[in-house]
């Protein structure tokens, strides 16, 4: 779950694997969804919190890989999993 005070920090994309979470832009709508299924022509996301996946997600869509959340003001996750506490 993000939070308003969040802050995303986004790399372009070059490639991306399962699991990436992605900032997506469709219908007009961002959304940051994870990487659930991927072919050499677009890829499937989900949200964590989701029941349901998402249909087909196409490179031009992807904005960008999110590498950081940084949820204010001192715990910084990370997507591989990692947690830094930062005073």
């Amino acid at each position: 779950t993000l939070y308003p005070e969040d802050t995303i920090h986004l790399s372009k994309i070059n490639s991306y694997k399962i699991n990436d979470l992605v900032l997506v832009l469709k219908n007009k709508k961002p959304f940051i969804h994870r990487i659930i299924y991927k072919t050499n022509k677009y890829v499937v996301t989900k949200g964590d919190n989701s029941p349901i996946s998402d249909s087909k997600i196409y490179p031009k869509q992807m904005i960008g890989r999110v590498y950081q959340i940084r949820r204010y003001p001192y715990l910084y996750l990370h997507p591989s999993g990692d947690i830094d506490l930062q005073a």
